[in-house]
């Protein structure tokens, strides 16, 4: 039989132990850790799939038969927990992409720290060469009316 491991056993490249028991199969483990809360959660999802790759394992054919022959129930049993599967599955993966954003977030903001000192030095650097232009326009007028000065002294 195929093991199959948990979350966190395939986290740790653990080797799961797949044992009958009287009340199924479990996963079980040297390992096992069940202090979390929601142990059974991923208890859950180890059945989960086993009982799907058992099913998938079986001949399609008989399977077809058996649900044309009165059994549709199974067929809107397993198109239910698919829906709910890939509502926890969207939820969760969203949780792991918000919490990845808000890492990059503070990434970003550092970047974004540094992207705004590097601007306000351009700005910085604009503003004296603007100012610089300005004094130079400002002796070139100086001169200009010197010279208008002058001009104006000699034809009178």
């Amino acid at each position: 039989m195929e093991r199959i491991a948990s979350f966190e056993q395939f986290k740790n490249n653990e080797k799961p132990e797949i044992v009958n028991n009287e009340d199924g199969l479990s996963v079980t483990n040297e390992n096992n850790n069940d202090d979390r809360k929601h142990y059974m959660f991923f208890r859950n999802l180890a059945s989960v799939k086993h009982n799907i790759e058992e099913m998938l394992g079986m001949d399609p054919d008989k399977i077809d038969e058996l649900l044309e022959n009165g059994h549709d129930w199974a067929a809107d049993h397993i198109a239910t927990s698919k829906d709910d599967i890939q509502e926890v599955t969207e939820w969760l993966r969203g949780e792991f992409e918000t919490s990845d954003d808000e890492d990059e977030g503070e990434e970003e903001e550092v970047d974004d720290e540094a992207e705004d000192d590097e601007e306000e030095e351009e700005a910085e650097d604009e503003t004296e060469e603007l100012e610089d232009e300005e004094e130079e326009v400002d002796v070139e007028a100086e001169e200009d009316e010197t010279e208008d000065e002058e001009t104006t002294k000699q034809q009178i």
